[in-house]
């Protein structure tokens, strides 16, 4: 059984929720400037922008037959993201949001069904399939920040 198409649906959803996010937000909080250890609203979604790039570029290598280790010092790449896109504009967080869906599609697409389900297949996985690292990583990962973001604005609801 091919997972892609519920995968496809999860990231879809995860989607609409990043873009509900973005669409509610007030003014105010679009023109909030965040620290490295104090995100904006900015931040976070380019925080899920990065994610987002470095999956869809460890699909691609993945196609490729690449299985190269990935990043242990999840901070680090965090504070990496932040500064890459700290000085970048709204519209650019938004645009690299839509390509970086984009890609992730296209990358997720290009691997067969054993390269998604076998647990196997590439040693850097650590025994974990890799449609679960793209639903961990794309799915829940986003709509964790997205959740508490709205618990900190008072929308537990």
């Amino acid at each position: 059984m091919d997972v892609r198409p519920k995968l496809i649906a999860l990231l879809e959803r995860t989607r609409d929720e990043e873009q509900a996010f973005v669409a509610q937000l007030t003014s105010q909080e679009r023109e909030r400037v965040g620290k490295v250890n104090a995100w904006s609203a900015k931040d976070l979604i380019a925080h899920l922008v990065g994610w987002q790039l470095r999956m869809a570029d460890r699909l691609a290598e993945l196609a490729r037959g690449e299985d190269k280790p990935q990043p242990e010092d999840i901070d680090a790449e965090n504070a990496l993201i932040w500064s890459e896109y700290s000085d970048r504009s709204w519209e650019e967080v938004l645009h690299a949001l839509s390509t970086g869906h984009q890609r992730l599609m296209d990358n997720l697409q290009a691997l067969s069904a054993e390269d998604l389900h076998d647990a196997d297949r590439f040693a850097t996985q650590k025994g974990q399939p890799v449609w679960r690292s793209v639903a961990g990583n794309e799915c829940t990962h986003p709509v964790m920040h997205l959740a508490e973001s709205y618990v900190k604005r008072g929308q537990a609801d």
